[in-house]
């Protein structure tokens, strides 16, 4: 009876000694529950508190880079308008400037009618101050032009004046267009350079006014009349004299090449007009045509009375 009271004994305290143990284990796991409720409630607090932080900072960064591209658009139009104003500024610089060079043009053309260029250049100018950048001629920039080259000649340039001293009497080209001769009553006849209008060299040697000028066909030599009666013809490229066409009574008036350039016919006041043989060689040649001799030689004994040997 006494062992088996111990046992019941003892098996009732191994069940309360369970019983307690299981009571603990769910104390203890109640505690562990409401401690990580605890923390899982703390973490969302914190959580929410960070969300709110980060949602200010977010909202103070968007008002902020809204500020800042307000100040970037107000600066970018400020900044447009000032480039409107300065290009507006600057087209309105060049319209003044057209308007004034063309008052200028217009005064030069009626106070300055010996030189067309200025109101030329002028006029030009003036057009040219708008319509490159603006492409825009202003109205009184346009008459101007249009003014100049109505009031200016239809010739290219004008040979210097100071180089001939009296009236010049014939202009002609060379063959090639390079060149131009002029004859004048100072007792000249000039080479010019058509391009530039520069004189190249004089041909000096008449005694009287020189009527005429004329290049050959090829261009290589000038014939000039004069009326100190006589006919010159010279080397073009050296402007030295190579022969003198002379025998009539009164001035000669005018020289002129045949077209194949062998010979040159000449007017007079005397009323008469003659042809010459222009090339020496072709001279030589009718000279021996005519000599009635065969051979046309000169005699041995002629040839040392005239100093030939």
């Amino acid at each position: 009876m006494d062992a088996e009271k111990q046992e019941k004994e003892r098996s009732q305290r191994e069940r309360e000694a369970a019983q307690q143990q299981a009571l603990a284990n769910a104390e203890r796991l109640a505690e562990e529950q409401k401690a990580r409720a605890q923390e899982q409630e703390e973490a969302a607090q914190r959580m929410q508190q960070r969300n709110r932080v980060l949602a200010l900072a977010l909202a103070a960064a968007l008002v902020a880079a809204a500020v800042a591209v307000l100040f970037f658009i107000n600066t970018l139009t400020s900044e447009a308008k000032a480039q409107a104003n300065a290009v507006e500024a600057q087209r309105a610089a060049r319209r003044a400037q057209a308007g004034e060079l063309a008052v200028h043009a217009e005064n030069a053309i009626a106070g300055s009618p010996n030189d067309p260029s200025l109101a030329l250049l002028l006029a030009t100018s003036a057009v040219e101050s708008t319509w490159p950048k603006d492409n825009f001629v202003t109205a009184n920039a346009d008459r101007a032009l249009c003014d100049a080259i109505a009031a200016a000649p239809l010739y290219l340039m004008t040979l210097p004046r100071h180089r001939h001293t009296l009236a010049v009497t014939s202009a002609v080209y060379s063959p090639d267009g390079k060149h131009i001769v002029t004859a004048s009553i100072d007792r000249t006849a000039r080479i010019w350079d058509a391009a530039s209008g520069e004189e190249v060299r004089v041909l000096s040697g008449h005694s009287g006014g020189v009527t005429s000028a004329v290049y050959s066909p090829d261009g290589q030599h000038i014939v000039t009349a004069s009326i100190d009666r006589t006919a010159r013809i010279w080397d073009a490229a050296s402007g030295e004299q190579v022969r003198m066409l002379g025998g009539d009574r009164e001035g000669v008036t005018s020289a002129a090449y045949s077209p194949d350039g062998r010979h040159i016919v000449t007017a007079s006041s005397d009323n008469t007009a003659r042809i010459w043989v222009a090339e020496v060689d072709d001279l030589l040649a009718e000279a021996q045509r005519l000599t009635q001799r065969d051979p046309p030689l000169l005699t041995p004994q002629e040839r040392l009375t005239y100093g030939l040997e």
